[in-house]
């Protein structure tokens, strides 16, 4: 009887632990769909107490940082007409991450035009962030009534986010990512477009010709120089006599270095 009753038992125990393990393929599917919780039950700690986030987790808590933040601004972003070469039709709200990838949408036909007019704009992307699923929701929040984050992963979202970032700025593909070119100073637009002299211009930087060779330095002096108190004009003129010592002894240093190499020579 012991015997018949152990075996009892044990069946009970497998057909249990058949269940839960059911159970618990059936509840990983269905967190899938969703972000991960990042709080109390389910953080994992290692061996030294350090806690543990997965991809999803970290990605989850970025995401919902963000959209706090977002939700607290609540800029509207409005902008239409036709400026040079391309079209622009925006009306978003930037409120969420929801409302910041409705905005992405909204310029995706803005890139494609630009895209087709060649030059260094073709090589403009908003892939693979735009165009992004979403579901309808009603109610004030997201003020675009798209839920994008209720279709992708928090890890989808940040790593497209990535990409696109990555796409533009980086020359991977021996192309000319679009930021590259303009940091470097040598984007190409069609028409013959001076992009650097259109914005001296309008902005009235009053940058010399020619500022865009070494377009990040000449910017960051011109801010040190104009908008700050510490550069005075004792600090200017310090500066310019440091410029002529440097051109007159430049020669100079340059003679006594030949000397030297040929007194080591001979």
């Amino acid at each position: 009887m012991k015997t018949k009753f152990g075996k009892k038992l044990l069946a009970l125990f497998l057909a249990v632990l058949m269940a839960l393990t059911a159970f618990t393929g059936a509840f990983s599917a269905y967190a899938a769909s969703a972000d991960p919780s990042y709080h109390d039950d389910a953080l994992k700690a290692n061996a030294l107490a350090w806690v543990e986030l997965t991809d999803e987790q970290t990605c989850a808590a970025l995401l919902d940082y963000v959209d706090d933040i977002l939700y607290d601004l609540k800029m509207p972003v409005s902008l239409s007409g036709n400026y040079v070469v391309v079209s622009v039709n925006l009306n978003g709200t930037l409120d969420s991450v929801s409302g910041l990838l409705d905005i992405v949408d909204q310029l995706k036909p803005t890139v494609d035009q630009a895209n087709g007019l060649g030059k260094d704009l073709k090589n403009i992307t908003l892939s693979p962030l735009a165009g992004m699923s979403y579901t309808k929701v009603d109610g004030n929040w997201p003020a675009c009534g798209k839920d994008y984050r209720a279709n992708n992963s928090a890890k989808s979202i940040v790593k497209a986010l990535l990409n696109v970032v990555y796409n533009n700025v980086s020359n991977w593909d021996g192309g000319h990512a679009i930021v590259n070119q303009l940091l470097r100073g040598s984007l190409s637009l069609p028409l013959n477009l001076n992009l650097y002299s259109i914005l001296n211009n309008a902005a009235k930087l009053g940058m010399k010709d020619g500022y865009e060779k070494n377009l990040v330095y000449n910017i960051i002096v011109k801010l040190l120089t104009e908008n700050t108190t510490w550069y005075t004009q004792a600090t200017k003129l310090l500066k310019c006599i440091t410029m002529k010592v440097a051109t007159i002894l430049t020669p100079c240093f340059s003679d006594l270095c030949r000397m030297n190499f040929f007194a080591r020579s001979m």
